[in-house]
């Protein structure tokens, strides 16, 4: 050792002074490497928790902003049904038009619009060979006549049914797949708020949606006979005028849906998740390293897939609609589509398909969204104890806003169109 010390001569020490008092004062004490080291990362944590903030924010403005654009076209549908009821007073009414009236008046309305439509169709075919015309013409009054002879409710239905129709559609084109998973499924993991509300006209299974558009149609029809504005009902004397109602079921309806989703997603994200990590965090029993964490991590991220998947689909919406009708129509009758001959009481069925779902979720089952199910039921049963009436003062607010009534004294004033 101590001939080794001879080959390092005085002057070669003294040649980097500097860099050897820089090296020395970089090398950290051992304190200092356990001060800087990291806590461990717990297993918990490695796994973040689904938000709902922003998914109750999305829900609260989208379902406001919906229900604030149908009352106020409502209302100017209202006013300008008056308007011509008003100028035909002499010849057809010898009092206020009634809500009646008004609809008479926009259904003949929509009839004239459709002969014209027919009339116009006619015209252009008329270089057509006699029967291609004749074929054109029973095509076109196959479609519009049971447009015509539906009530708004069920129109509207049809039209959210068409919309699920185009979505099941490109659910079977391959190149849109990618985008459809993404965009109109609502996986509570994902962290996105607008698939809330796409989901709803998502239907993957023809199944899925036949089921659902005819339920959908069945209750459009009952829904609109129970928020149409009935006479005498209103904040004034003599009720609220109102010329349309297809735009109160049409907020129903999309808010229904929203609500259910939210339902669904709080739940999992509240109640299933935790859970989960839970029952993951008890089965490992290896001691925590890098390695185990990482392993550990990967198990449970696939578990909480397998438990929590994405949902779609406008079954809540319909789940809203069965439970108002049950609610306002105890009397009606269920014909079941697979049994047409044994009409049931209405409030059985409904209470079958509840208890059903009540006990999917306590046996685990995972063929439905139980969740989204029970949240439509409940909106159903929150808007027949407080939806007429919230709808009716949201009406009064806005034409308050307008200036066609005086807030002061709302049981004289009639709306001036």
């Amino acid at each position: 050792m101590l001939s080794s010390i001879r080959y390092f001569s005085q002057s070669s020490i003294h040649r980097f002074p500097r860099l050897s008092r820089n090296v020395a004062s970089r090398i950290p004490t051992f304190r200092e490497r356990v001060a800087a080291a990291k806590p461990f990362k717990q297993f918990k944590a490695s796994i973040p928790q689904p938000s709902i903030r922003n998914q109750i924010l999305f829900t609260l403005c989208a379902s406001s902003a919906l229900f604030v654009y149908a009352a106020n076209q409502t209302n100017q549908d209202t006013y300008l049904w008056l308007v011509v009821a008003r100028e035909r007073g002499k010849a057809l009414f010898r009092i206020q038009p009634s809500n009646s009236d008004l609809h008479t008046l926009k259904k003949n309305k929509l009839v004239k619009d459709a002969q014209a439509a027919y009339d116009n169709l006619m015209t252009r075919l008329q270089s057509w060979p006699l029967r291609l015309r004749h074929d054109a013409s029973w095509l076109y009054v196959q479609i519009a006549q049971p447009i015509l002879n539906a009530n708004e409710g069920k129109r509207v239905a049809w039209g959210l049914v068409g919309l699920s129709s185009v979505t099941w559609l490109l659910w079977k084109w391959p190149r849109a797949m990618p985008f459809m998973r993404k965009s109109f499924c609502h996986n509570p993991l994902s962290g996105r708020s607008y698939t809330l509300l796409t989901s709803m006209f998502s239907h993957q299974s023809f199944m899925h949606l036949a089921f659902n558009s005819l339920a959908l149609s069945a209750c459009g029809s009952t829904v609109v006979l129970y928020l149409a504005q009935p006479e005498g009902r209103g904040l004034w004397k003599g009720g609220l005028p109102e010329a349309d109602t297809s735009w109160h079921v049409l907020a129903f309806f999309v808010s229904a849906g929203l609500f259910a989703s939210l339902v669904s997603h709080t739940a999992n994200a509240k109640w299933v998740f935790p859970r989960v990590i839970k029952a993951s965090t008890a089965a490992s029993t290896a001691p925590r390293t890098t390695a185990t964490l990482v392993a550990d991590t990967k198990a449970a991220s696939r578990k909480v897939a397998s438990v929590i998947r994405p949902s779609l689909g406008i079954s809540g919406a319909v789940y809203a609609g069965m439970v108002l009708t049950a609610l306002a129509y105890p009397q009606a009758v269920a014909n079941l589509v697979f049994l047409p001959i044994f009409p049931i009481p209405i409030q059985w069925a409904v209470g079958a398909c509840v208890a059903f779902d009540i006990y999917g979720l306590i046996r685990g089952l995972q063929f439905f969204d139980h969740y989204a199910h029970l949240g439509g039921a409940l909106f159903g049963a929150l808007y027949y104890l407080y939806g007429r009436e919230g709808w009716d003062w949201l009406r009064v607010f806005l034409m308050v806003l307008d200036g066609h009534i005086k807030p002061q004294n709302l049981k004289k004033d009639e709306p001036k169109p």
